[in-house]
């Protein structure tokens, strides 16, 4: 089960409270088409923490949302995006000194 933060620090101050040191950061993105071909593009990054063997906080700060640029230089760019995005997530987390490890967790309620 996840425990969802629409804050990034209201999430680091709960697992600091919880005495949780250990961070999962992310980037992803998803690409789908809707029903007449139009391609969706949504990139991510994902900050997970195991809080228990159940249980697991959850921030997700989502970069770009919308209909993929057919020019290959904008979609360089908005992933250029969500890489400073990463650094400035990961700078954040560092900061508390939490340790970061990759990789997310997927409680199989949705594909991502």
């Amino acid at each position: 089960m996840r425990l969802i933060f629409g804050d990034l620090d209201a999430m680091l101050s709960e697992l600091k409270e919880k005495d949780i040191s250990e961070v999962r950061i992310e980037t992803l993105y998803d690409e789908r088409q809707d029903k007449r071909g139009i391609p969706f593009l949504r990139l991510f990054v994902t900050v997970d923490a195991l809080i228990s063997a159940t249980l697991y906080a959850h921030f997700e700060r989502v970069t770009f949302r919308g209909i993929k640029p057919a020019d290959d230089k904008k979609v360089k760019e908005i992933f250029q995006q969500l890489e400073a995005v990463e650094d400035e997530i990961k700078n954040r987390v560092k900061a508390d000194s939490f340790t970061i490890r990759c990789g997310y967790f997927q409680d199989g309620s949705e594909n991502k």
